[in-house]
């Protein structure tokens, strides 16, 4: 593995984190029996004493690497157990272009092994064994990043790879995040030239956050499976709109925004009230789509709208994708109903309403309410849907029907599919744009488990 040689200076645990992460980390997994005792106790400083209040540099930004990583990050968590093998290549001081400053992070994986995907994520020191990463199961000090918006980093790859990029990864655990479901952007296909990227972070709770920041990838997820990959990342930071009147750490969680009167939203310039677009469909759809989530081109309202795009069409030759309430058994993956999980009792609304618009027409179907057929999933055995939808260059508004669909118990907010024989130039790219999505006429209190 690829090892790098920097000098460091500096005074306090901060720096000798930040040293120790520049030393040895690359290539290896953090806290390995040759981790040089000295640089372990400062390690153990920073871990004890990491309980304090964000210190915003310029710009409003909290920093997570730049040049190298800062504010005690540790990229210890490896994931899974086998990724050691997978990633050949974690060099972060590499000197090879960087976005700015001296140094970027390198990563390589030359060669695919079981199970064929791999991530490392940016967590807190851990403080009952600095050599150990922390996974959230014992108390540690986490970060208060209330009032932050996004997540930004710069990314490069010369061989575009496709990469998942999270935050907040340990909702699940007793003393993880105190967001339960990871902040993420979709599968991204990074170009050879340097481009900023962002995880949207401004509907999530941040009261208590122990990971930072995290990439995963897959062999799948790549345009060729069988060949290397390379990316580089650069000057990662959380972004504060304004410095927040008080940042202290805690582990309590933040109340939820009050639901607008009438309008129980899934989508407005962001995801909703824990709707997640993760019920992609089917299993090839990760290698047809990309699905933007924050796109800004020419948005129906507010800031940001959804943008999806089939490049090219491959067998079984359709895809969708649906937005479902949280997975309590495991935040990663969808919610397909198979197991208990709360839902929103959404009787009496009348309508799902959305706006639309595609550049060149396309046919497109949009549903609700569609896994009626599961043991825990919605009430109505036939989710409501529109017809196949012709969808034009300028927005409009569409909306799919209610009357007399059992609402009791509702599990898939919404959902659009659509299929090669149902478009007009069938072999030709499929785009379309999505915003304002709502569930019209009801303001759920609270979700219920069946």
């Amino acid at each position: 593995m690829k090892t790098t040689k920097r000098v460091c200076t500096g005074v306090g645990a901060i720096a000798a984190v930040a040293c120790l992460v520049a030393l040895i980390f690359s290539g290896g997994w953090v806290g390995h029996d040759w981790l040089p005792s000295l640089l372990r106790a400062s390690v153990a400083e920073a871990a004890a004493t990491s309980n304090h209040a964000p210190d915003l540099a310029a710009g409003n930004r909290f920093w997570v690497y730049r040049d190298t990583f800062l504010n005690s990050w540790i990229p210890g968590n490896w994931m899974p157990a086998e990724s050691a093998k997978i990633i050949r290549v974690f060099d972060p001081a590499c000197a090879d272009q960087p976005k700015s400053g001296t140094s970027c992070l390198h990563v390589r994986i030359e060669e695919w092994s079981q199970p064929y995907w791999a991530g490392v994520a940016c967590a807190v020191p851990n403080p009952e064994d600095v050599d150990k990463p922390y996974w959230g199961e014992t108390e540690a000090g986490g970060w208060d990043l209330r009032g932050a918006k996004r997540v930004v980093f710069w990314a490069r790859s010369p061989s575009q790879s496709r990469i998942q990029f999270k935050a907040c990864i340990m909702g699940d655990k007793p003393y993880g995040d105190s967001q339960k479901r990871p902040a993420a952007t979709s599968y991204i296909t990074l170009t050879p030239d340097w481009q900023e990227y962002s995880i949207d972070v401004g509907n999530a709770d941040l009261s208590r956050v122990v990971t930072g920041f995290c990439f995963v990838t897959s062999r799948d997820a790549q345009s060729e499976p069988n060949k290397a990959i390379d990316f580089y990342l650069d000057e990662i930071y959380w972004e504060f709109p304004e410095k927040p009147a008080e940042t202290t750490i805690s582990s309590s969680a933040s109340a939820p925004a009050a639901p607008e009167p009438n309008r129980f939203w899934v989508y407005a310039d962001k995801n909703m009230n824990d709707w997640v677009p993760a019920n992609w469909m089917p299993a090839e759809a990760s290698k047809m789509v990309t699905f933007v989530p924050d796109s800004r081109d020419n948005p129906q309202s507010g800031e940001n709208c959804i943008q999806v795009k089939i490049q090219e069409w491959q067998a079984p030759y359709w895809c969708g994708i649906g937005w479902g309430t949280l997975n309590p058994d495991d935040p990663e993956k969808a919610y397909w109903g198979e197991t208990p999980a709360p839902g929103w009792d959404l009787s009496g609304a009348q309508r799902v309403v959305f706006w639309a618009r595609a550049p060149r027409p396309c046919k497109v179907q949009f549903k609700a309410a569609f896994i009626g057929d599961k043991k825990y999933g919605d009430s109505s055995p036939f989710g409501p849907a529109t017809e196949w939808t012709t969808l034009t260059p300028e927005w409009k508004e569409y909306a799919i029907g209610l009357k007399g669909v059992d609402l009791s118990r509702v599990v898939t907010g919404f959902c659009w599919v659509t299929n090669k024989s149902a478009q007009p130039h069938q072999n030709e790219p499929v785009e379309f744009f999505l915003d304002s999505v709502y569930w019209e006429g009801v303001s759920p209190a609270e979700r219920k488990t069946r």
